[in-house]
């Protein structure tokens, strides 16, 4: 997930933009790199932590099996290919309530993730090792943008005749512009 995607949703979303510059202004400017200083802006790790769910770097993953096993009465055999549709699990109703909105406030005061809310990065020994400074970098970059916007009077648009779905690409395509005014 590139930052932009985070920040799509914000420009559709604006009030969500609002509350993350108030709470960047209240603060002392933009955190450093520094893990601790970056604990501080907790909205705009809710807006990383909702727009990686909503949009994840990779949208499948496959897993080879290691040992016989029954799946809801099924027999899958050793060597079996199965495929997981992190989209799907990442927008399951059960889990995530309104899934298919862009909620930031569902991680709010949520101070520890589940396997399944980091599920795009995988788990257990595949679990990546960059995400850690994937969020760095996102948090770091939406405080910058936040305020750099809020500083200059602006605000990100989405243009109006894109329509909102979920492309599963690492990077918009070029005919998809963010409009800054």
């Amino acid at each position: 997930m590139g930052p932009w995607a985070g920040q799509s949703e914000i420009s559709i979303v604006p009030t969500t933009r609002e509350i993350a510059l108030d709470i960047i202004f209240r603060m002392l400017g933009i955190p450093s790199t520094d893990l601790v200083a970056l604990r501080n802006f907790p909205v705009t790790e809710s807006i990383f932590r909702e727009a990686l769910r909503l949009h994840p770097p990779v949208p499948a993953d496959a897993r080879v099996v290691v040992g016989d096993l029954s799946l809801e009465g099924k027999p899958i055999p050793k060597g079996t290919i199965v495929g997981i549709p992190l989209v799907a699990m990442l927008r399951d109703p059960e889990a995530f309530p309104d899934p298919h909105s862009f909620k930031p406030e569902r991680w709010h005061g949520k101070d520890k993730q589940t396997p399944l809310e980091t599920i795009a990065f995988g788990s257990g020994p595949h679990f990546c090792l960059g995400y850690h400074v994937a969020w760095m970098e996102a948090v770091h970059f939406g405080a910058r943008l936040a305020l750099t916007l809020g500083d200059a009077g602006k605000r990100l648009h989405a243009p109006p005749d894109v329509p909102e779905r979920y492309v599963p690409f690492i990077q918009p395509s070029p005919k998809i512009v963010l409009r800054v005014g």
